[in-house]
């Protein structure tokens, strides 16, 4: 007599959880999308190109791709940072374009813009 009840129960069960609708996702805060990096928490350390592209991820959300050939390059590529200015992401891909172009890079960014992929690629003579 049990067995009916608890395959009744079940089938219930299983309906209300297919008509369950999970919560739609919601859009990042601006605080989320506006990150800033501050360059005074930097500014004087020496860094190798690939260690300030990893602190540029961590502060900003960037994410950078690159090749092994590249990433020996950014290894062997001190970098000076100076100010005390906080930027925004844009403002950062900005300045890293100048920065790396200065040191013999290019950025150029790859993917759906979601993403925020930006790709470290020597620069082309």
């Amino acid at each position: 007599m049990q067995l009916p009840i608890a395959r009744s129960l079940f089938t219930t069960l299983l309906v209300l959880a297919a008509c369950h609708a999970p919560e739609a996702p919601t859009a990042p805060s601006a605080a989320a999308t506006e990150a800033k990096l501050d360059l005074a928490e930097c500014a004087g350390r020496a860094w190798t190109g690939e260690e300030f592209l990893k602190y540029c991820t961590q502060a900003s959300g960037l994410n950078f791709t690159y090749a092994s050939e590249v990433a020996e390059g950014l290894r062997g590529t001190p970098l000076r940072v100076f100010g005390n200015t906080r930027l925004s992401r844009g403002e950062l891909e900005t300045f890293l374009g100048e920065l790396l172009a200065v040191n013999g890079f290019e950025l150029r960014r790859v993917g759906p813009e979601h993403l925020n992929v930006l790709e470290v690629r020597r620069k082309s003579s």
